[in-house]
């Protein structure tokens, strides 16, 4: 639950409902108020503030603040233009069903992007970097990013499984260890069975990323880390799941990306001999045909950087 969700629940006094009330109307003016001016605002008491932190799951005022600020920045923020839900309409042509789908997904990564921390990025690429096994829960539609995520990691020598159905859940479950770094998808956090699987895994002491939506769910609480997905899209009533599993796939690329750059050139080096050896397509186009031998006993061209 999104934390403007909790605060419209009915858990507070009178006098704290003063001061939710202001925070959910006036957002924009929270940033650079003290409590003492919060409380003069709100004709309340700094106590009323931390109680209201207190039951909003928050150490006090200042830790509110910065979790429903930056929660509030995101979703006001992005498709402020579109409907997620309903981009496109009976009668637009398909010139302009192109032109707004390009626009949700490009505000489905940015948004994903936005959301993102260096210290979360950073313990993401350790746990990457740590793991002896991998371990993938993906189900309906979120199975084949599951799979892209398992095919990129094994190409890199990593021992990587998916679990797609509910006996493969507990399977793969029964066998994770402390070697084994387990990621989960899950866009509302609170699927059964991924709930089962990492509550499980939690027990063992086998180290999660949780892909799911913002704000608190079942699955975040259980998880070691958690990375946000895009989150404006109902359960059922949309045209399709346009901006959630963009979002999914670019953080599960994500998570390859971090594994390879770990051991950069290990793994580029790896890449160019499987390449070299399997590969043996033609290609119509210049462009995206390979010039020349890349790899050369121990010797290696290396990537150049295109800004």
């Amino acid at each position: 639950m999104l934390i403007y969700e909790q605060m419209q629940t009915d858990i507070f006094s009178e006098s704290e409902r003063l001061l939710v009330d202001y925070m959910l109307k006036h957002p924009e003016n929270l940033r650079e108020m003290t409590v003492s001016e919060m409380a003069q605002k709100t004709h309340t008491n700094a106590t009323s503030l931390v109680r209201v932190a207190k039951k909003l799951g928050f150490s006090g005022w200042r830790d509110l603040k910065h979790h429903y600020l930056s929660e509030w920045e995101t979703l006001s923020t992005h498709f402020k233009s579109i409907d997620v839900n309903v981009p496109f309409s009976a009668q637009d042509d398909p010139a302009t069903v192109a032109k707004k789908l390009a626009t949700v997904e490009m505000e489905a990564i940015r948004e994903t992007r936005n959301m993102l921390t260096s210290e979360a990025l950073a313990q993401a690429q350790q746990l990457m970097s740590n793991a002896k096994r991998l371990l993938v829960y993906a189900d309906y539609e979120n199975r084949m990013i599951g799979e892209s995520l398992i095919e990129k990691t094994r190409r890199l020598g990593l021992n990587s499984f998916l679990a797609n159905t509910y006996d493969m859940f507990r399977y793969e479950t029964e066998l994770a260890d402390d070697d084994t770094l387990a990621v989960l998808f899950s866009y509302t956090g609170e699927s059964n069975e991924i709930i089962e699987a990492v509550t499980a895994l939690r027990k063992k002491e086998v180290p999660t990323i949780a892909i799911t939506s913002m704000g608190e769910n079942t699955l975040e609480t259980n998880a070691t880390l958690t990375l946000r997905v895009s989150t404006h899209e109902r359960l059922f009533s949309k045209i399709s799941t346009f901006s959630s599993n963009l979002s999914m796939k670019y953080l599960s690329d994500l998570l390859y990306s971090l594994f390879f750059a770990a051991n950069y050139n290990q793994n580029w080096h790896l890449i160019l001999h499987m390449g070299e050896r399997d590969d043996h397509r033609l290609a119509s186009t210049a462009i995206i045909e390979e010039r020349g031998t890349h790899v050369s006993g121990s010797h290696t061209i290396q990537p150049q950087n295109n800004d």
